[in-house]
């Protein structure tokens, strides 16, 4: 179980709609569960819609903002709708258009009618595994426009420097 001040992500289905809700301080931490939660999605249930319930969100890293890029991008990718971005914290709202995420979804101030209950379980991930992941969802930010380039660029150059050392040497 992930701990509750770093996060939790949970998760409902109706038919071909997910609900996905963060609550709490999502860090790169979940990012490994999160990511394989979402390939596990995309591969075998082939979501039709998903909402993302941000209303409890108390904060967002930058690799928490991929995963909600990577998830637009599996559903654009699968024929899906837009996704619906749920949140009335204006703080969240503002990082999200900062980052143009507002490009790949809708925002909604309120909250979707489904209750999300199931938790995405944790994984164990090694720092090899956690780093894959984190440069994964970076490089969906700065491919996105040239301004996330600029902001995420490092992260990405950074995470591959240590994850291919003996080619930089």
């Amino acid at each position: 179980m992930i701990d509750d001040t770093h996060g939790r992500v949970l998760y409902a289905r109706d038919g071909d709609t997910w609900v996905l809700r963060f609550t709490g301080a999502i860090r790169y931490t979940m990012a490994h569960a999160v990511d394989s939660f979402l390939d596990e999605l995309f591969s075998r249930q082939h979501p039709g819609r998903i909402c993302v319930d941000l209303n409890d969100t108390e904060s967002i890293d930058s690799t928490g903002i991929g995963l909600l890029a990577k998830l637009a991008n599996g559903l654009a990718r699968h024929g899906g709708e837009r996704p619906v971005f749920f949140t009335s914290n204006p703080e969240i709202l503002e990082t999200l258009h900062n980052v143009c995420l507002d490009d790949l979804c809708t925002l909604v101030a309120g909250a979707p009618t489904a209750v999300a209950a199931n938790e995405i379980p944790a994984t164990t991930p090694d720092e090899r595994q956690l780093a894959g992941t984190i440069v994964a969802v970076h490089r969906l930010l700065c491919d996105m426009n040239a301004e996330n380039r600029a902001k995420f660029q490092s992260v990405v150059d950074a995470f591959e420097r240590d994850l291919a050392p003996e080619a930089h040497k």
